[in-house]
């Protein structure tokens, strides 16, 4: 089933959840999803499908399913999991509509994950001003919930996907990781000047910022992850994900942001496109 997701007011775009793009590619192409998988897992070096803790293991399928869906060309042009499905749903009889088809379009054009500085929120705008640490831009971006939740604040990162659906930089669900500290600048000189030497895609962010989670474990006992990060940031590197945030309701799988609207059901075929 697929979930076609608009938010509360006519201005807001929609959109799909990467969790079910990631699972209909699967019933369609399962062998591409485990190479991708594979991939997730050598880049982060955190095998989640070997974590102990059940919350923690179903959050790093989540960031994996967020990676691949968004970030994981599956052809030579570069063409997306969340393209194909996204196309499948509009080329049916009773598919999307051109406008919410647009929107998916500018979602996958625009997306980008990183590591940003938190420079100010405001909960009248529900507005965030952050900096990609990798190259020093800032955002204005719209954050609905997350950002009256983090009202004022000045310092502190999270790691975050965001994309610029109708002219409007926007978050894709709340932040996979929210770090109050450090927060002060010379914080912020220390991580800025180690992600742009590091340079980092997505899957090392995760592998770096989840590792030193508590939960990280076997059902042995043992340790997993640990080398996806440079060992200058790993005594940093504490990041509390999820439900153990002391801002409650972060993580993928948490509050989305605005209610949504209305949600559609789609059916979908054997081969995973949605066509009947």
């Amino acid at each position: 089933m697929m979930t076609v997701e608009c938010m509360s007011d006519d201005q807001s775009p929609a959109t799909l959840y990467s969790g079910d793009v990631a699972r209909l590619f699967k019933v369609a192409d399962k062998d591409e999803y485990k190479r991708a998988r594979r991939e997730f897992i050598r880049a982060s070096d955190i095998d989640f499908r070997q974590i102990a803790d059940v919350g923690l293991r179903a959050t790093m399928r989540c960031l994996f399913e967020e990676w691949f869906a968004y970030d994981r060309p599956v052809d030579e042009s570069g063409t997306t999991p969340f393209d194909i499905i996204a196309r499948a749903l509009f080329e049916r009889d009773d598919g999307v509509c051109d406008r919410e088809y647009e929107d998916f379009r500018e979602f996958s054009a625009t997306n980008f994950a990183a590591w940003f500085w938190i420079r100010d929120a405001s909960a009248s705008s529900h507005c965030m001003t952050v900096e990609n640490m990798a190259d020093g831009r800032d955002y204005e971006v719209y954050a609905g919930d997350f950002a009256a939740r983090c009202d004022g604040a000045r310092g502190g990162s999270m790691l975050v996907r965001i994309a610029r659906p109708r002219g409007t930089w926007r978050m894709c669900g709340n932040p996979s990781v929210f770090m109050r500290e450090p927060s002060d600048e010379d914080g912020h000189r220390f991580l800025s000047e180690i992600i742009r030497e590091w340079d980092p895609g997505f899957p090392e962010l995760v592998g770096a910022l989840f590792a030193p989670h508590p939960g990280m474990m076997r059902r042995d006992g043992t340790r997993i992850g640990g080398a996806a990060a440079p060992s200058a940031l790993r005594p940093v590197s504490v990041a509390t994900p999820y439900g153990d945030d002391p801002l409650p309701g972060t993580g993928p799988g948490a509050d989305r942001g605005p209610k949504p609207r209305r949600r559609r059901r789609r059916r979908s075929s054997a081969d995973g496109t949605g066509r009947r």
